[in-house]
């Protein structure tokens, strides 16, 4: 949508075909029982600077959005029943770990290393200025030490401890891949972005994907909604088009010299480009990938003011262990964990005067976990769709979210008037 916005703005053709019902995504909303509920953004994090991270890819188009600060970032909560709050930047950062674990060795260098990664990356996506290039070098240094490192094997060899390692990777549901597999990199980047600062879009979760769409169709460009896309055709080892489905399921076909496709890249890649134009190694190579593990997500509205009875515009991150590698380890497996950590994200927290979210005197929720990915585990077999088995152990995962969210909203399971 983001690439569609710039296109139509430097006065190309744009057609953006999209299988949802609103363009974005992720990056919009649905309506459900007469509340409106978040699909993906939850929350934005920050530039080096401190400032929301969307904005400068914003800025060029003019589209302003309004940002409403979190305060904690996120409030961890551990399982002997301590709290730890994600403050806003580095040094606060570290300052709180040190009082959380007085005794931890290796938390400076840690956060040296994730906070250097982060420095180089920004460093050359805006390619350093003459002065910059020693520190530039340093970095890379830094980076090159730890290119194949996983979260994992680094936190090994700083000898810290499971506590350690619940607060450090407190984030790791947004990546959903155990430390055992996740890349240092990569962690060290999503970390930064938040530990710099998060923020919310007033208004809501689309209120971004709509000023893009805006820019899209006062350019000229049109949306396709509600169409889904089973072919992009190449003539002569060039794109050419692309073939879809309206929602009446007739074919529409786009003629276009260029695609951007912002789908699944296994499907992308094997499904919808014919493979006598895509060379052999690269099927092989995304035909190996492996995608992360799923979320299950549970909206909620309960008839209480969180606001009101004075909790922050935070988010909560609810560890009833400190075993983040076997909560994966039971998903991959098939196994609905007994105690699942659980992601909590209240859209009344951050926007507190978004009157489309739930009525006065209630407060619109989500709880998030990671879940296993084969169908068998959710009493389906592959190819079909619900059933009592499916409603059962969805019933089940619910009730277990819920208790483990109590532990973070005490008597959050008794005041829930909506649930999905």
């Amino acid at each position: 949508l983001t690439a569609a916005a710039y296109l139509a703005a430097a006065g190309r053709r744009v057609t953006v075909v999209d299988r949802g019902y609103a363009p974005g995504g992720h990056g919009s909303v649905f309506t459900r029982g007469g509340f409106e509920f978040d699909i993906g953004l939850h929350y934005l994090g920050s530039t080096r600077e401190g400032t929301p991270a969307t904005q400068p890819l914003l800025d060029p188009l003019g589209i302003d959005v309004t940002y409403l600060p979190l305060n904690p970032t996120d409030t961890v909560v551990l399982a002997d029943g301590g709290r730890f709050e994600v403050p806003r930047g580095l040094d606060a950062f570290r300052a709180a770990l040190h009082a959380a674990l007085p005794e931890e060795r290796g938390l400076d260098e840690y956060l040296g290393t994730i906070d250097a990664i982060d420095a180089l990356a920004m460093q050359l996506n805006a390619r350093p200025a003459l002065g910059e290039i020693p520190a530039t070098l340093r970095r890379s240094g830094v980076v090159l030490r730890h290119a194949r490192d996983t979260v994992e094997e680094y936190w090994d060899n700083l000898g810290l401890s499971a506590r350690a390692r619940t607060l450090l990777g407190w984030l790791q549901g947004t990546y959903a891949v155990p430390p055992s597999e996740a890349s240092l990199l990569f962690h060290a980047l999503i970390s930064m972005h938040y530990i710099n600062g998060a923020w919310y879009p007033q208004g809501g979760g689309a209120v971004i994907s709509q000023r893009l769409a805006e820019v899209v169709t006062s350019n000229g460009g049109q949306f396709l909604l509600r169409h889904d896309v089973t072919q992009i055709t190449v003539e002569h080892g060039r794109v050419t088009g692309v073939v879809a489905t309206d929602p009446d399921g007739a074919t529409v076909t786009v003629p276009t010299a260029a695609v951007v496709a912002a789908g699944d890249i296994k499907h992308t890649i094997l499904d919808l480009l014919d493979p006598a134009g895509v060379p052999r190694k690269l099927q092989q190579t995304v035909r190996g990938y492996e995608m992360a593990l799923p979320l299950a997500v549970l909206y909620l509205v309960i008839d209480r003011d969180l606001g009101a009875e004075g909790l922050p515009p935070t988010n909560y991150c609810v560890y009833p262990d400190d075993d983040l590698q076997g909560e994966y380890a039971r998903a991959r497996r098939g196994e609905f964990s007994a105690q699942p950590a659980v992601f909590i994200s209240s859209a009344s927290l951050k926007d507190r005067d978004n009157p489309r979210l739930c009525p006065p005197g209630h407060t619109n929720l989500q709880l998030m976990t990671v879940a296993p990915p084969q169908p068998s585990s959710w009493g389906l077999a592959v190819g079909t769709q619900r059933g009592e088995a499916y409603h059962a152990a969805k019933d089940e995962l619910s009730r277990r979210m819920l208790t483990t969210a109590d532990r973070a909203l005490p008597g959050l399971s008794d005041s829930v008037v909506y649930s999905d």
